[in-house]
């Protein structure tokens, strides 16, 4: 994954998705919030997500996108 995104876009996505990520979980893939680079025709995308079984919080940005990927950030 290779992304160029604007930092205040990305802090504004981000903040909101991580008040659905578990605190303590027995999973610990829980206490993670994926970020997800998709390459589209018109316009390239950042997905972030939080996720705690109980709700899920997902933001999508516009970014610059030379590599699609996907990656677990704790």
């Amino acid at each position: 994954m290779n992304i160029t995104a604007q930092k205040s876009t990305l802090l504004s996505a981000i903040l909101p998705s991580l008040k659905a990520v578990a605190k303590t979980a027995a999973n610990p893939v829980l206490e993670t919030f994926m970020l997800k680079a998709v390459k589209g025709d018109a316009e390239s995308q950042l997905i972030i997500t939080g996720y705690d079984l109980e709700k899920g919080i997902k933001c999508v940005i516009p970014a610059v996108v030379r590599e699609e990927g996907e990656i677990l950030v704790s």
